[in-house]
């Protein structure tokens, strides 16, 4: 009997050896990429009313560039000129929200960017309170470029 246990933890040692190293991977060489960017984004801002399935919209759209600054190490954000930062409301490994609220049947908004297509979406709707089909609702769509970042406000205290 004890033969056969030695003959078999003889067999066993090579295999599991051969397992443990076969299963390493390579060491990752890629920096990752930094927690903290820019993002410029070429924004078209549009206003429509939408009454059940119909949308029209009011006007011409107009377009706009914005700067956000953001580092997702701290969770935080800022837009243009950054006087304050503001924390970001959630990121994922697909999205990055910076603000999201409403209040049910009375308004409600969402400012997001796509991490994957650097879409970038901003939606606000006000609920008609006499029309219970009725919504108005502003958009601004676009895409974002990842720039260098600039920096946050130095604290005061």
């Amino acid at each position: 009997m004890l033969y056969v246990v030695t003959m078999l933890f003889v067999i066993l040692l090579p295999v599991s050896t051969l397992a443990s190293t076969s299963t390493k991977s390579p060491p990752n060489t890629e920096r990752p990429p930094s927690s903290s960017f820019d993002l410029i984004c070429n924004l078209e801002n549009t206003l429509s009313d939408v009454v059940g399935f119909h949308s029209e919209q009011f006007g011409k759209a107009s377009f706009t560039t914005r700067r956000f600054r953001i580092d997702l190490g701290s969770e935080r954000w800022c837009e243009s000129d950054c006087v304050e930062t503001s924390p970001l409301y959630r990121v994922d490994d697909r999205d990055i929200v910076f603000a999201a609220s409403g209040s049910p049947g009375v308004t409600d908004s969402i400012e997001m960017v796509s991490r994957e297509s650097g879409q970038f979406t901003e939606r606000i709707r006000i609920f008609s309170q006499v029309d219970p089909l009725k919504i108005e609702v502003f958009m601004t769509k676009g895409v974002c470029l990842r720039a260098p970042f600039t920096g946050f406000p130095a604290k005061r205290f």
